[in-house]
């Protein structure tokens, strides 16, 4: 998935998110730092979670980079249900978005849901506590609806923006 970023008083620089490596611990502690949402140690028990968080199938964790640097990621948890499909968890998604637009976050959401369709889920959800203000409105637009502790949406419905886009473009 490479994007590249043409926004006025940016350079044409490209960008594109990427599943995250056992290598990239430095760029993740060092980008959640950057936008102050925690301190990854760098003991060797923080770093072995890190690798197993890579490594395990019940999880996925991509980023999103700009030439070397990190700008954005989203950890997504998989649950699997005994008398039902399973489910996705958006853990965590972080954006320092170069462009300015929002599009790096829109992004990696993307991202995200398109995963938890690959692994037949039948609904994401993202606990409010993780969900930062400026992200509601891009869940909204995306068909995602607030109940109590989460916003959650299930893949078999359609959301309402991309019908009314469909509806527009006939």
């Amino acid at each position: 998935m490479e994007q590249k970023d043409t926004t006025a008083g940016e350079s044409a620089e490209s960008w594109r998110v990427r599943r995250a490596q056992r290598r990239d611990f430095a760029g993740v502690a060092e980008l959640c730092s950057r936008l102050g949402v925690g301190v990854l140690g760098t003991d060797r028990r923080t770093i072995r979670r890190f690798r197993r968080i890579v490594a395990d199938l019940g999880n996925d964790l991509y980023l999103a980079e700009v030439g070397e640097s990190l700008c954005g990621l989203v950890h997504i948890v998989y649950a699997r249900e005994l008398l039902g499909p399973p489910r996705a968890e958006v853990a965590l998604l972080l954006a320092d978005d170069p462009t300015g637009t929002g599009e790096v976050r829109a992004r990696l959401l993307a991202c995200a849901l398109q995963r938890a369709r690959k692994r037949q889920c039948s609904r994401v959800v993202l606990r409010i506590g993780s969900v930062p203000t400026d992200l509601a409105d891009l869940l909204q637009r995306e068909g995602f609806h607030c109940g109590g502790e989460w916003y959650a949406r299930d893949l078999a419905v359609e959301p309402q923006a991309q019908v009314q886009e469909r509806e527009t473009d006939a």
